[in-house]
């Protein structure tokens, strides 16, 4: 079972934090062999701060991630060598789940994580 973790928020920020368990992904696989990635990995980031990071292939991004209209994490990945593998991934925070739109050039992958209660947190 997939799931997603997010801590250390603000208290102006709660509705981004939680444990959310993954309920429905359409087009995952594609997406990840696009960007050229095949798991997932733990990053801990400032808002509007360009960072370097390496895929699992080796190529260096530049990443950022921003706040839009109150409830959604935008990252922009820009490859330093290949333009064509840079990416955007939107993850919209609602009270009861966490939406995840993947983009990468023609490629586009959906998510719902489900929040989980703290008696679920037991079992993941």
């Amino acid at each position: 079972m997939a799931s997603h973790k997010v801590s250390n928020v603000s208290h102006d920020h709660q509705l981004f934090q939680g444990i959310f368990k993954l309920q429905k992904m359409d087009n995952w696989a594609e997406y990840l062999r696009s960007i050229g990635q095949s798991e997932a990995k733990t990053k801990v980031f400032y808002l509007d701060d360009e960072f370097e990071e390496s895929v699992l292939d080796g190529r260096a991004c530049l990443v950022k991630f921003k706040l839009e209209d109150g409830n959604k994490l935008v990252a922009e990945q820009r490859c330093c060598t290949d333009e064509s593998q840079s990416s955007t991934i939107i993850r919209e925070f609602l009270p009861d789940r966490m939406n995840v739109i993947c983009i990468c050039g023609q490629v586009q992958a959906t998510g719902v994580y489900v929040r989980c209660s703290p008696e679920e947190l037991h079992h993941i």
